[in-house]
């Protein structure tokens, strides 16, 4: 018989829609859990555990062939949410998009933003730092956001600027991010998950 999982021991979770978002998700864990949560009526997801970082993570992605979109990922969230009462913060993780900055006015410079890259929104003054797609129309004279996305958890965005005031270039090669990024590369079983740094 499977070993079986605590919900309550759970503190992080990580939404991973699609198919490589959850084994992208898988490779960053630094122990998966042997055994499984148990199953309910009305529970229509089965979850991973995990550990990173001493942090106890779930793993959470849609079934195979589900459709997938915002509807689809509140609907898995809300269940994350119902099953793991200790959760601290969730994080959605996955395919984006960038609004790269082209404007050659200063003080802007250009950004090179493509599939791949990892964005972290940071609020700044009246945006949250991320758009929705469908929360913006692109204008002849600029891109209006027509809502507003939540804005990261306090605890997020305080990790953001701990990194931003010990980690000078963290991934120069020696760097902690750098040995992570290094380990999980050295993990994976093709170069899907390679990137240069």
């Amino acid at each position: 018989m499977a070993n079986i999982l605590n919900f309550d021991e759970y503190n992080v979770a990580w939404i991973a829609v699609l198919l490589i978002e959850a084994e992208a998700a898988l490779g960053m864990l630094d122990t998966q859990h042997d055994g499984q949560f148990e199953t309910a009526c009305g529970d229509n997801y089965i979850y991973i555990g995990g550990e990173i970082n001493m942090h106890k993570v779930v793993v959470a992605t849609l079934p195979a062939g589900q459709n997938y979109g915002p509807g689809a990922a509140a609907a898995l969230v809300n269940q994350v949410k119902a099953c793991f009462k200790n959760i601290w913060f969730v994080l959605l993780v996955g395919v984006a998009a960038g609004l790269p900055n082209f404007s050659l006015k200063p003080p802007a410079k250009p950004r090179d933003t493509r599939l791949g890259d990892v964005l972290v929104c940071i609020p700044e003054k009246a945006s949250v730092g991320i758009v929705h797609y469908d929360l913006g129309s692109d204008t002849e004279e600029c891109f209006l956001p027509t809502g507003r996305q939540a804005e990261p958890p306090t605890i997020i965005r305080a990790a953001i600027r701990n990194i931003q005031l010990t980690k000078e270039k963290p991934f120069k090669k020696g760097n902690i991010f750098a040995i992570y990024l290094a380990t999980f590369q050295g993990k994976a079983d093709d170069s899907r998950f390679f990137c240069s740094s």
